[in-house]
């Protein structure tokens, strides 16, 4: 896994991702909030290249 693969935020606000959400979609990425639902509601916020999603919300 390189550094790229995954963005962690703990503290996001809505207006911080808004933009990126769907660029990073369109790239085949996913985003999501600690609890796995996406949303850039949850107050914090993930980012990963699509495929590490499910070993993501495993170690978290």
């Amino acid at each position: 896994m390189a550094g790229g693969d995954v963005m962690l935020d703990p503290l996001l606000n809505p207006w911080d991702a808004a933009a990126l959400v769907p660029i990073l979609r369109e790239a085949g990425g996913q985003f999501f909030d600690w609890t796995g639902t996406d949303t850039i509601h949850g107050g914090n916020g993930i980012s990963t290249n699509g495929r590490l999603k499910k070993a993501v919300q495993a170690i978290l």
